[in-house]
């Protein structure tokens, strides 16, 4: 271990040629102030800075690289309080598996060091007092490794489904994350380094993860208020009606730049203005710290802000994803088709603002669906249809869950999975946050389309529509941001100084 030299981030290696941004500043320096409190022999100070600095720049591998050799080296120094050994040893472990999944071949060797060097001495601590050894989640990461693997193997579905029902259980999809925060939320509190393996790898194995009560109470009530006030003025008669007439019209469904039917009108889906609110919910520490290390991207964006609420008595939802797969399968130059599992483009955050309940239609999803099919040799319709009465062979295809947790808790999904709202048949609205965070160069083409001219409804055909529908968007917003320009309102100017109300 102590041969293992401690790595400068990708991202300050990478400012002289990108130029110093303040982003880049910030990282350098979590860096820098790590690298020189090891330098100075202050090692507690330097795992600190670094696993600050992984939190904050998480899909950078050597930042994590860095975190674990830093944990490492204090279980070498014996600078630990007595009876924290196993904590730290175990998030020293996990911190190098969050960098090997994160890219980096040199986490493969610092793995081995920290097992080979500290396991047996670690034991010892946890055999004196008369526990035994076990880090957070070993009883499920072995089997949600078993899911990749099988995912790998390709032209194996049946062994990928059996991995699938065996690993990504409801029970399994719930986390409770490893360092509470007495009930008050994570929301700028510290998330372990074995809590953000664990999330990512259910992320990654099964496509949904949820995470229990880490929104504050405060801040759920706060949000819920403003939600239903945002509610009581949407005029829902007027929005079906339109919403069967453009269906009538054009074949489209009932949806709008800024909501929805999902279902009938007693569903709804309207996109929310910005406001203080929300920051602390959409821009939480914690939750961008997951959204990045599961895209392996730090250049994100918010794509859809909005809520969904359905009425007692709103219908079951078809299952659907929210978009589609980018590739199809491609052939390979031996003419087979092959296509391999891509990181996703994007994530939803979805957050209760009532308790998801069986009976008030909580989202139900199937497992596994964010994998294309054709990466387990089948055709793209094995995961389409009649997902519910669907077989293979005889067997049942992937396991579906509803996943019930209380208000204040995020469910994460990738943006590839199928699921459905259920049918609300309690006495009260279910209302949830509704947030898709995707890659900056990724555009939704489905959902909330821009606001389009008169001269854009009156083309007759789809294609051309299609063709034209960014261009005149652009052309439509600017168009109206000169009409009321000419009236005295100077829209830009408006919008900077709500930016600066909302900072």
């Amino acid at each position: 271990l102590s041969e293992l030299i401690l790595m400068a981030s990708l991202c300050f290696t990478s400012v002289s040629a990108i130029g110093q941004h303040e982003e880049d500043d910030t990282c350098a320096r979590w860096t820098n102030d790590g690298m020189q409190a090891m330098q100075n022999g202050d090692v507690s100070s330097a795992a600190a800075l670094f696993a600050e600095g992984a939190r904050r720049y998480s899909s950078d591998a050597s930042m994590w690289m860095n975190t674990a050799v830093a944990q490492a080296s204090l279980l070498g120094a014996g600078q630990v309080a007595p009876g924290e050994e196993p904590k730290l040893y175990c998030e020293a472990r996990a911190a190098a598996l969050l960098a090997l999944r994160a890219g980096s071949d040199a986490a493969v060797e610092l793995l081995q060091s920290i097992e080979s060097e500290f396991a047996t001495s670690v034991q010892q601590v946890a055999a004196e007092a008369d526990t035994e050894l076990r880090c957070p989640y070993d009883d499920v990461l072995p089997k949600l490794r078993r899911i990749l693997d099988a995912r790998k193997t390709g032209d194996n579905l049946d062994l990928y489904l059996q991995a699938v029902r065996t690993g990504c259980d409801a029970k399994s999809l719930v986390v409770q994350l490893y360092d509470s925060n007495n009930g008050q939320g994570v929301t700028n509190c510290e998330i372990s380094a074995s809590d953000l393996l664990v999330i990512s790898s259910l992320m990654d194995a099964c496509g949904v993860v949820a995470i229990a009560g880490v929104r504050s109470q405060t801040a759920i009530d706060r949000a819920r208020e403003a939600q239903m006030n945002h509610y009581s003025k949407i005029n829902r008669t007027e929005l079906e009606w339109h919403g069967a007439r453009k269906t009538a019209t054009s074949g489209r469904s009932s949806e709008f730049s800024d909501m929805a039917l999902r279902g009938d009108r007693r569903r709804v889906e309207a996109t929310l203005p910005l406001d203080p609110t929300y920051n602390e919910i959409i821009a939480a520490p914690a939750t961008l710290s997951i959204v990045e290390y599961v895209m392996h991207d730090r250049d994100i964006e918010v794509d859809t802000h909005s809520y969904v609420h359905a009425e007692p008595g709103s219908p079951q939802q078809l299952w659907h994803r929210d978009v589609d797969f980018l590739y199809g399968a491609e052939a390979d130059a031996a003419g087979s088709q092959t296509l391999a599992h891509h990181t996703t483009h994007g994530v939803v955050a979805v957050v209760p603002l009532v308790d998801l309940e069986a009976s008030n239609g909580a989202t139900e999803f199937v497992l596994g669906s964010h994998v294309h099919p054709s990466v387990l040799g089948q055709g793209l319709d094995l995961w389409d249809g009649e997902l519910g009465t669907a077989h293979w062979e005889g067997k049942p295809l992937l396991s579906r869950t509803k996943i019930l947790v209380p208000r204040g808790s995020v469910v994460l999904f990738d943006l590839r999975t199928t699921h459905r709202g259920g049918p609300n048949h309690s006495e009260s609205p279910r209302s949830v946050l509704y947030t898709s965070y995707v890659r900056e160069w990724f555009r939704d083409a489905v959902n909330f389309k821009s606001l389009q001219s008169a001269w854009w409804d009156e083309l007759r055909s789809d294609r051309l529509q299609k063709l034209f529908a960014r261009v005149d968007g652009r052309d439509y917003t600017q168009h109206l941001e000169r009409l009321l320009k000419e009236k005295g309102i100077d829209v830009r100017t408006d919008l900077l100084q709500q930016r600066d109300t909302m900072q």
